[in-house]
C-alpha cells in the first residue's frame, strides 16, 4: 500500500512540474508573438 501511495505522489509531482513548465513556456511564447 505505501508503495502505491509513493507512486501516486511521484506521478502527481511529475505531472504538476510538466504542467507548470508547459504553462510557463506557452506564456513566454505568447509574449514573444505579441512583441
Amino acid at each position: 500500500m505505501p508503495d502505491n501511495y509513493f507512486y501516486d505522489l511521484a506521478l502527481f509531482t511529475i505531472t504538476e512540474s510538466v504542467f507548470y513548465v508547459t504553462l510557463n513556456f506557452m506564456s513566454k511564447a505568447r509574449l514573444n508573438q505579441q512583441i
